[in-house]
């Protein structure tokens, strides 16, 4: 197993950072109040029979730190890759379910980006830790 590179730590520690983050930051806002990320988190699961399918990024985006951490390269690259389609599958809704009070029209808030700039970070990581292993 080879080392990471100081540039792939930093990528990767500043993952986690963006995604710490994004859980305090609101995810997307209704016309009655705005959702920080960690209750998007806790209550995603929710929307999955419904067809909300962007929770899944996060499974995801866990299992990419693991197998990059354990310097699985690929699989941490296809795994955040994943994670990234099912993120970006969020924007296709033009709705969202608010509990038990219907469903409402929603924007997206800075969480959502700080959640996507933590995929792309392991995403940038995870990928020259393969190109370097390439190279070995």
């Amino acid at each position: 197993m080879h080392r990471s590179t100081r540039t792939e730590r930093i990528l990767f520690a500043a993952s986690f950072l963006a995604y710490l983050a994004c859980l305090q930051a609101p995810a997307y806002a209704t016309h009655v109040d705005a959702h920080p990320g960690w209750g998007a988190l806790a209550l995603g699961l929710v929307g999955l029979p419904l067809g909300y399918l962007a929770w899944l990024a996060n499974p995801l985006l866990w299992y990419a730190w693991l197998a990059k951490a354990r310097a699985r390269h690929l699989r941490a690259v296809v795994s955040v890759v994943f994670a990234i389609l099912f993120a970006l599958s969020f924007l296709l809704h033009e709705k969202i379910p608010v509990g038990s009070s219907g469903d409402y029209a929603f924007r997206v808030q800075y969480g959502y980006g700080l959640w996507l700039l933590s995929m792309g970070l392991t995403l940038f990581s995870a990928y020259l830790g393969f190109a370097r292993a390439l190279r070995t």
